[in-house]
């Protein structure tokens, strides 16, 4: 998406999540025409934690 920052809403997504969840970019996942894509990963210790 142009104009976005993406780097800057990565690290921020990953410093609110870290250590509950893995955030991973990635570059589609069928659904890039609509809105940007992440994969959010819960740790063992999120799960844990629900």
């Amino acid at each position: 998406m142009p104009g976005v920052d993406h780097a800057a809403q990565l690290a921020e997504l990953r410093a609110w999540l870290t250590p509950s969840a893995t955030v991973r970019p990635v570059n589609c996942l069928d659904t890039c025409e609509h809105a940007d894509v992440i994969v959010v990963q819960p740790s063992a210790e999120g799960r844990r934690a629900g």
